[in-house]
């Protein structure tokens, strides 16, 4: 990714300022996920019995398994029309508005919210973490959530991935969805929470099997930003039903 270094120290100067403000959690000790359930409104997680994210097993190793197979579950749709967006660093994760795109799923409608990244990635696919996870956030009228996770892996530059860590600077450019889903949409289907304070539960996950490729630079630009990891650790299943369309 062709950041200056003198835009990477804009970004890295939002970053110190933010932190200056005050959040009242983060990713390291004495306010990391860990100590996340003892701060003031955050119990559930660490109570919580649905909490994300957590490790999918589809029996390709070892034929270790946690997910059915429902052949009733939709095909995915997702909007992958182009956007005009642009990203900020909130103090957490890299984060960048959707509007006016909608999803179906589960006889629901929902709307694009905002999708960030976490790096490594929450969720773990048949004992794999992967570099990256992006998150897409949609809500339905009624307030429920779902979020769609999608992982990247190491290879070729991805075009929209890199025109969102570039706004960051540049203001507002066109973004192509589709180079931030894979051409694959088979996927795993969950009840979770949130993997950030407060953690509330009652969240729909839809995790994509297939990474989608980005370069090493871009990668590895997250956490340069956010000063280090900022992924929660896998949670208990809990007797919790994985189920895929498809293995």
């Amino acid at each position: 990714m062709k950041l200056t270094t003198t835009a990477l120290a804009l970004v890295m100067l939002s970053t110190a300022s933010i932190a200056k403000a005050g959040h009242e959690w983060g990713y390291n000790f004495p306010m990391g996920p860990a100590q996340w359930g003892s701060l003031e409104g955050y119990s559930a997680c660490s109570v919580g019995a649905a909490q994300s994210p957590v490790a999918i097993e589809t029996g390709l190793n070892a034929d270790i398994t946690n997910v059915r197979v429902n052949d009733q579950l939709p095909a995915l749709q997702p909007d992958l029309s182009d956007v005009n967006s642009r990203a900020v660093f909130n103090g957490h994760t890299v984060q960048a508005p959707l509007t006016g795109t909608k999803f179906s799923f589960g006889g629901s409608e929902y709307s694009a919210a905002q999708y960030h990244f976490h790096s490594p990635s929450e969720h773990e696919l048949n004992e794999k973490q992967y570099p990256l996870e992006a998150h897409f956030v949609h809500q339905s009228a009624a307030g429920k959530l779902l979020v769609m996770g999608v992982f990247f892996e190491e290879g070729a530059m991805n075009p929209a991935l890199e025109e969102t860590f570039k706004s960051m600077n540049e203001g507002e450019l066109r973004i192509s969805m589709n180079d931030l889903f894979p051409r694959d949409l088979s996927y795993v289907t969950y009840q979770g929470s949130l993997t950030t304070p407060p953690c509330s539960e009652g969240v729909t996950w839809i995790v994509l099997k297939t990474p989608v490729e980005a370069s090493r630079q871009q990668l590895g630009l997250l956490q340069k930003i956010t000063g280090g990891p900022n992924n929660r650790p896998i949670q208990s299943l809990n007797g919790r039903d994985l189920t895929t369309d498809s293995l």
